[in-house]
């Protein structure tokens, strides 16, 4: 867990590339993601 690999790097660069795109998404797109994924990613936001 403490040691940060290429999988950790890509991974965390997902996270942000998504809340950046995110708030660019329609309201029906976003509240179809919120609603989705909103029991996995929140919780690692």
């Amino acid at each position: 867990m403490g040691t940060i690999g290429p999988k950790n790097m890509r991974h965390r660069s997902r996270i942000i590339v998504t809340s950046i795109a995110a708030p660019k998404a329609s309201t029906a797109t976003l509240d179809r993601f919120h609603f989705s994924s909103s029991s996995s990613t929140l919780n690692v936001k």
